[in-house]
């Protein structure tokens, strides 16, 4: 079981990763700009958006690969994670995997594969009396927006359907070099708990 202090802990450690993300995407950017767009050499399948994507990650799992060690804080690249150069992050039994969105209502939907759906599945606050101790799972989602990429850190409660609303209790944007701690939060007229144990009903979302 994790307590609302250590899991703000665990959010606190982000931050080196999430710069890291940051600084990998600003040389990432140019490279997918100036292959993919107007008299590139990859032009004519610039449409291809799964293609785009493959290479962006390709080349931030590269960028992520050259750094020093401890240069993310306490969390590292995950080396061998699979044949498609995953983004993976790990910090001791916690792990994060950078993955790309098309939107900021949307969560990448896991399909049916069980590793996967595995992952989605964990709770922040989740009290299980036979665990010795908790891992958690985060997304960070990146976004392109114009020349911009924004990051979203999510953690997930479940298997994810496409056009269907994610379940989660923790879902923020994050800004380069803001730690958790000084990030300021707007309050809504309704009383809201940053991490909460209910889960908001699925909706339909639009596929953007």
């Amino acid at each position: 079981m994790s307590t609302p202090d250590q899991v703000a802990e665990i959010l606190e450690s982000v931050q080196p990763a999430s710069d890291a993300v940051f600084d990998a995407f600003d040389v990432a950017a140019p490279l997918l700009g100036s292959t993919f767009g107007q008299g590139g050499p990859l032009e004519m399948i610039g449409g291809y958006g799964s293609t785009r994507t493959h290479v962006a990650r390709a080349l931030v799992h590269r960028e992520l690969d050259r750094l020093e060690d401890h240069a993310m804080g306490d969390w590292s690249l995950v080396k061998d994670a699979g044949p498609n150069c995953p983004v993976w992050l790990a910090n001791g039994p916690h792990s994060i995997r950078v993955l790309h969105t098309w939107g900021s209502d949307i969560v990448p939907p896991t399909g049916r594969n069980p590793s996967r759906v595995s992952y989605f599945s964990n709770s922040l606050l989740e009290a299980d009396p036979d665990m010795l101790f908790s891992s958690h799972n985060f997304l960070l989602l990146w976004e392109q927006r114009g020349s911009e990429v924004a990051l979203r850190l999510v953690h997930t409660l479940g298997a994810v359907r496409l056009n269907r609303r994610a379940q989660l209790d923790l879902n923020i944007y994050l800004e380069r070099g803001v730690a958790f701690s000084d990030m300021a939060f707007e309050q809504r007229d309704e009383d809201l708990e940053y991490f909460s144990e209910s889960v908001e009903a699925e909706e339909d979302v639009e596929n953007a």
